[in-house]
């Protein structure tokens, strides 16, 4: 296997033909991905203004449809790389035997030409976030979502990266938990709270509602008012104690099962984590930290996490709905609309 991505990292040719082919298979996928694409385009340029995902359109290339087999080559040498290579290898092996596997397969890997100069990583500029935007393309999901966009700073150590990993695992069960409440009937998965860390240089907090068509003036402002009594009261302690001991069973239950993970999982997620800076903590380690942390966490502890991220964060008020394109402005419909059905001044969308 290791000989295979040798071939793959240095050797491949790009006849004609093939990349004709393949230019053919790209375009219909691009072209079955567009609209979902255009949607997530216009989220991330509305919250992360300036980041690579918004500078970069990769998902809608205008290049492959006119891409000559010696430019794909050209791009394939230029990142095909050694010093951009990470190498991850998962499973019962004796590390000794692989790093010299590696080194007999890998050691005499050098790229073609001098090295590119490393290009300048854009970073979004927080004062670039408006308070609202809106998207009214037809077929798309029906949602809002309110969000926390702030820069990504790696953790320092180990144990600081488990006990704020946890802090989130924590505070999206909770939020999650809060948001549930008079949803009874809606499916999973509509509705909740996430957090991403690092995969496009910034922290994103999303809540989000996906609601039934025609009610986006009650999901948003119900979105805004949950963020909104977070900061002012918090959490129950009931609602505390739920959500420590709902995360505490999903750990006992990934730790029980973590020797059935795949391999090739397992090394997805390690590459990922080693791109990020990060540490790749397996379920029992989490799950030790969590039984020394959370018994010592009151409810207060999620007012104060919940006003951090607020003090460091841009926030964002996204509806996406068809019936906003009758709007002659739709951003202020949107914003009139929370500023009437939320009365705390400090939480209405300013002008």
């Amino acid at each position: 296997m290791l000989g295979l991505y040798r071939e793959v990292a240095s050797e491949l040719l790009f006849p004609a033909h093939i990349v004709d082919e393949q230019r053919d298979t790209v375009m219909r996928e691009m072209a079955d991905k567009r609209l979902g694409n255009d949607i997530h385009a216009g989220l991330i340029a509305a919250i992360a203004p300036g980041s690579p995902t918004d500078l970069i359109d990769a998902q809608n290339s205008d290049d492959v449809p006119t891409a000559s087999p010696e430019a794909v080559r050209a791009l394939y040498q230029r990142l095909y790389r050694p010093e951009n290579t990470t190498i991850v290898i998962v499973g019962d092996v004796d590390p000794v035997e692989i790093v010299k596997l590696i080194d007999r397969q890998f050691g005499d890997w050098q790229g073609e030409g001098p090295a590119p100069e490393q290009p300048h990583v854009p970073t979004f500029d927080n004062s670039g976030t408006a308070p609202v935007s809106h998207s009214a393309i037809r077929y798309a999901r029906e949602g809002a979502t309110f969000t926390l966009t702030m820069p990504y700073e790696p953790v320092t150590s180990r144990a600081s990266q488990a006990e704020a990993d946890l802090l989130d695992l924590l505070m999206m069960r909770v939020i999650s938990n809060r948001l549930a409440a008079g949803r009874e009937a809606y499916p999973p998965g509509s509705y909740g709270f996430f957090i991403e860390n690092g995969a496009n240089n910034f922290r994103f907090l999303i809540m989000w509602d996906d609601f039934v068509p025609g009610h986006w003036r009650e999901a948003s402002a119900n979105l805004v008012q949950t963020a909104c009594n977070i900061g002012q009261t918090g959490f129950t302690e009931a609602e505390w104690a739920a959500a420590k001991q709902s995360l505490i069973a999903e750990l006992e239950q990934r730790a029980g099962r973590a020797n059935e993970a795949a391999n090739f999982d397992l090394a997805l997620q390690l590459a990922n984590a080693a791109t990020l800076d990060r540490d790749l903590l397996p379920p029992g380690e989490m799950l030790a930290v969590a039984r020394s942390l959370l018994p010592g966490l009151d409810a207060s502890e999620g007012r104060k996490w919940w006003l951090d991220q607020r003090a460091q964060g841009s926030r964002h008020l996204r509806v996406t709905s068809a019936d906003l394109a009758s709007q002659t402005n739709a951003n202020a419909a949107i914003r009139k609309a929370i500023n009437d059905a939320v009365p705390e001044e400090a939480c209405q969308i300013p002008h």
